[in-house]
This record gives structure tokens, sequence and C-alpha cells, in this order.
């Protein structure tokens, strides 16, 4: 999107850059509005090429690799071929060496501290040399587990340039590895303190912060952004009709996998309707995989991202699930899932299954824009569900109202046109 009152130049420092599914497809959704002149992205060509390549949508800008630093820097292609570099042949032996050491704890937390500095350093020594050459203004940091954070700030502080951090987590407080967690604890204040602005996607983060901090710190909201375009019409064709199906699409982790259970459950115990239960999870999970065992009625699949609004659009209810008894407790209750912003543009009614506390529940409740179970008890879920669809004309007022909070919150073409008006004002 060409815009000519935003002239400064933003690096993205990265550890998870499109075309990675899930977290990064947010910044996708943002960034792909923005000049490609006016931002780089510094990521890990590794991560990309094993994990992310042809999931999702590269951006327009230049993408540079801290861990491959000799591969040529093209708009939106990577040529696989070439040599490896030896930060390349490093990042990968130590890798390597790190998951065989998995039974050995010493070792490996002692391989996991040593991977862990030479990412941030080949972050920090790659992000300077952009820095100079592609003459940029703002280190703009993403949230992770740590070496993009700490990376972002020594390249802000060595190249004096001000920093920005776009949090879709919260760092110290989260569900970390042991030497990521103690460096959350040890770097979080000097890190935050030092930005010059830090964004966050929903009220309840910012609060969190903020309380954190003592309402010290330049926060601004931007809520995470969607593919641009709500179809309308789908509000007037939303009448399910037997098998009803019950969908699922994302990612499978801690905190997700105990509601995920609880669904699987509370489907094993509705016998009067017909239902189905579609999980469409891309990285696998072996206790979901054991639960849907010898079940006709619940499918455990994969398909791509370009499918995922098509598969969305069969659906009679979509399942957000945020698990209760975590081991960390924060993130359940500030995280607002990139799932909830597909689910509201959708065109059909989301079914929230997260505590009490969780953020998403009390907004998704409060504004109206789904169901929200949030009693941990299976039973009680399988009743909700049942009574939804034996009278679904409920389903037609949530879609309406999910819509209209996409386009008031989650539009990128708004997102883009605050974030571009808070950078501008950065000095």
């Amino acid at each position: 999107m060409q815009n000519n009152l935003y002239t400064k130049k933003t690096l993205i420092v990265t550890s998870w850059a499109p075309p990675m599914i899930g977290g990064p497809q947010n910044l996708y959704s943002l960034f792909s509005l923005m000049d490609y002149r006016n931002y780089c992205v510094l990521t890990g060509y590794k991560t990309i090429i094993n994990d992310g390549e042809n999931q999702g949508d590269w951006l327009d800008g230049k993408y540079f690799f801290f861990d491959h630093p000799d591969m040529p820097t093209k708009n939106k292609t990577i040529d696989k071929v070439g040599t490896i570099s030896p930060t390349n042949f490093i990042t990968d032996y130590a890798y390597k060496l790190y998951n065989i050491t998995q039974a050995i704890p010493v070792l490996n937390t002692l391989l996991y501290f040593l991977f862990f500095i030479f990412k941030t350093t080949s972050f920090i020594k790659k992000g300077l040399e952009v820095v100079r050459n592609e003459e940029i203004d703002i280190i703009f940091g993403m949230s992770d587990n740590g070496p993009s954070m700490i990376a972002s700030y020594w390249i802000s502080k060595i190249s004096k340039r001000p920093l920005v951090y776009y949090l879709f987590d919260i760092y110290k407080g989260n569900n970390l590895q042991f030497i990521d967690k103690i460096m959350s604890y040890f770097w979080e204040h000097t890190l935050i303190k030092s930005a010059k602005l830090v964004i966050v996607t929903n009220d309840g983060t910012k609060d969190f912060y903020q309380n954190r901090y003592k309402n010290t710190l330049n926060i601004h909201v931007i809520n995470n952004s969607g593919d641009s375009g709500v179809d309308k019409i789908v509000t007037k064709i939303y009448k399910p009709i037997p098998p009803y199906k019950i969908i699922y699409t994302g990612h499978v982790y801690w905190a997700q996998e105990q509601s995920l259970i609880n669904l699987i459950n509370a489907v094993k115990q509705i016998n009067d309707l017909q239902i189905t239960l579609e999980l469409y999870i891309p990285n696998g999970n072996k206790n979901i995989a054991d639960c849907v065992k010898a079940r006709d009625n619940i499918i455990l699949t994969q398909a791509p991202k370009r499918k995922m609004p098509s598969i969305q659009k069969q659906a009679t209810l979509l399942f957000l699930p945020l698990s209760w008894n975590t081991r960390s407790t924060d993130i359940i209750k500030t995280a607002t899932p990139g799932k909830y912003t597909e689910y509201l543009k959708s065109g059909r009614p989301m079914l929230v299954h997260a505590p009490t506390y969780a953020y998403i529940s009390q907004y998704v409740k409060k504004n109206k824009l789904g169901i929200v179970v949030d009693k941990n008890d299976p039973t009680f879920l399988a009743k909700v569900i049942r009574n939804f669809i034996k009278d679904p004309q409920k389903g037609s007022e949530l879609i309406s109202k999910a819509m209209k909070e996409f386009e008031r919150n989650h539009d990128p073409k708004i997102n883009i046109k605050k974030l571009e008006h808070i950078l501008q004002l950065i000095k």
C-alpha cells in the first residue's frame, strides 16, 4: 500500500516470519499493506525452509537471514542452492546435537544455552549490517522465546535507532524452556523499558503490562489483522443441516490441548444428533490422535492454509480452545489467538472453550461474538453444543456481530494506518 505520509524504514527482527503459518501470518496481514520499500525482515533461513515454505505467503519486502549471511537477498524468493555458510553449519549441527542429548539434562541444557547465545549474537551481527546497508530508521522486535527480543535491544542500542516491540505473546511468564525462562526474568524489564513504543494485540495484554510496569510504558493496542474483505452474504445462508460439523483449524500446543480433549469427550457424549468433529491440525498431536481412535465421526486431518476459509465456511460451529491448569496462566489470561481473527470473518459462529479468567472468554461473552463455555467440564460443554444445534437461529446473530467486530478492530487496511501513524511519530 503506497502511503506518501509514511517515510521511515523499519527492520522487523523475528524468529518466525511469513510464509510460516500461525502468528507470522498476522505479521503478513499487516505488513503486506505497507510499501515494501519501507521495511525489511531479519529472520531465520533454516526455520523458513524447514517449517514454513509454501505454507503461507511471503512479504514483498527484502528478507535477510541471520543463519545464512551469504544467501543472496531477494524479494519474496530464496535460492535454496548454494554453499552452506559457517553460521548455517554451526546452527544445523548444534541443533542436531541438542536433540541427541535429550536424555542427558545437564549437557542438553548447556547446549541449548550455547545455541541461544549463538543465535542471538548472529541476529545482532546481521542486524547491524542491515541497518547500515538499508538505512534503517526503526528497529521492530517481535516477541519470541528470547533471541529476537534481546537482539533487537542490542541492535537498537549499538546503532542508536529507536526500538519498538510488537508482542503477540507476553515474554516473562510465558511457558518457555528453562534457559528461555531464566533469560526472560533477567531481561524483560530492560528490554521493555528501553522501547520507545510497545504494541500489544488486545486491551487485556495492555492492562497486564501497564500493571507490571506501573503505567510507565508507551503502549498501544493494534489487534491481530486478518485478510481483508468480509463476505457479508454468508450471514444469509447460515442454515446448518445434519450432519452438523464442529471444526477446529490450527496448531495444537500446551495452550490448546486440554480444551480440545474436552471437546472430543463432549462429542462422544452426544448420541442423539448427527455430529462430525473435524480437526485440521498441521503439526500433529499424539494425545489428540490417541483420543480420536476408532471414532468414525471424529476426523483428524490436515489441509493447506489457502483452503482454510472454505473449510471454515462448512462448519456449524468453529471451535476456539484455551486450556485450564497450564504452566503459564498469564498467557491464557492475555492471549488473543490468531484463529479468533479468522473465525470473526468466516461467516460461521464460534464456540470459545476457555477459562473464565481468559481475556478471550471475557471479551467474546461481553460483546456476544460467539458462544462461551468457561467451565472445565466436557458434559456441560456437550449440553451447550446440543442446545445450540437444536436452536441454530442464534448463530446468525453471532455471525453478524462477529463480522462487525472484524471490520471495526481487525481489518488490516485500518490497522496498517494506525501502525504507520504511531511509527511516524517516533524520534
